[in-house]
């Protein structure tokens, strides 16, 4: 599998998982699924869901794009 293929795959389970955790944490999207497009930051008065973002770090580190970050802005854990 090429790394362009392995990408697009990763992506479209990456997109459900949002989808998802958008739905419990009540946040902005589509009714179904498969036509709901990730934004960057989605959020509402009790959560934070970040997509494909840069993490600002205090020193060098590598893998610093994750796909999905949960922020809880209440207790301010992120997971």
């Amino acid at each position: 599998m090429t790394q362009k293929e392995y990408k697009r795959r990763h992506d479209k389970v990456a997109k459900i998982v949002h989808w998802k955790l958008c739905k419990k944490y009540e946040l902005e999207k589509k009714f179904k699924w498969y036509e709901h497009v990730p934004l960057g930051c989605v959020k509402n008065d009790k959560m934070k869901l970040l997509w494909d973002i840069n993490v600002q770090c205090d020193h060098v580190v590598e893998a610093r794009r994750p796909d999905i970050i949960l922020v809880n802005k209440k207790s301010k854990v992120c997971g």
